[in-house]
């Protein structure tokens, strides 16, 4: 299955409908979902048994996330960026500063990915906010 990309700015509710679906999509028995449920999932689940929170699981490891909640932390944050929200940036990277080392938005069609930022990058950036 192909990496999915997060467009420049992505859109949470996007991403929970796209969660939605896809848990749909395995409950009927598609076989490109249930794929990339056996192929993103570290457990063996029956796909009748599956859970939304395994459906966000999936979703945010194909988008390379390692979970939903780091997932849903980025979309937030690359959010706060685009509005100029200075205090919901700084809330977000002043909570965990290992949370940003996973932060990658990648722009749709680019060729190249951003790295994640360096542990002293991050705990720099906690204590500038």
């Amino acid at each position: 299955m192909p990496v999915r990309r997060l467009p420049v700015r992505p859109n949470l509710e996007q991403l929970k409908r796209q969660a939605k679906e896809l848990l749909n999509n395995i409950h009927a028995g598609d076989a490109n979902a249930i794929a990339e449920l056996r192929e993103h999932h570290p457990d063996s689940i029956d796909p009748s048994a599956a859970k939304l929170a395994d459906a966000q699981f999936v979703l945010a490891r194909s988008y390379q996330a390692s979970s939903w909640t780091k997932l849903v932390h980025s979309v937030q944050l690359a959010d706060a960026i685009w509005r100029d929200d200075l205090d919901t940036v700084r809330t977000l990277i002043t909570g965990d500063p290992n949370d940003l080392l996973n932060f990658k938005i990648r722009r749709s069609g680019a060729s190249k990915t951003r790295r994640p930022i360096s542990t002293t990058t991050a705990r720099a950036l906690s204590k500038r906010c």
